[in-house]
């Protein structure tokens, strides 16, 4: 992520698709070096390292980010989606982050952190 936040202009963006760190998907690819989840995504940002300092130079912004159910939760409600999407397993199929790279990269100040849209995609069998 510091490689490709260098060779990125200020400004630009990458979208990234993986799995929801609570599915099955996540674990059983042996390629798969860490569970993602929503909040995982501000540890490329400068702003989350306000409590320590992990050597991270980059600076990315997640601007938006959209958790695609799996197709049998399609009938849900949001608020039906949310909690079990907070208690269970494999009811998010995949994960899509879209980040800002943002140049010159910002202090490490917790009060510089932003806010980012979370959306609910519904997938159809």
């Amino acid at each position: 992520m510091a490689e490709l936040w260098r060779v990125t202009r200020g400004g630009g963006h990458a979208v990234f698709r993986c799995p929801y760190g609570s599915t099955d998907d996540a674990d059983e690819d042996p390629t798969h070096v860490r569970r993602m989840f929503p909040e995982s995504w501000g540890f490329f940002s400068q702003p989350f390292y306000h409590r320590a300092d992990y050597g991270y130079r980059g600076d990315w912004q997640l601007t938006d980010l959209t958790l695609a159910v799996f197709p049998e939760f399609a009938d849900c409600t949001d608020g039906e989606l949310w909690s079990m999407i907070r208690f269970q397993r494999n009811v998010v199929a995949e994960m899509t982050a879209r980040l800002r790279c943002v140049k010159p990269r910002r202090e490490p100040r917790r009060e510089l952190q932003e806010k980012f849209a979370l959306n609910l995609e519904r997938r159809s069998a």
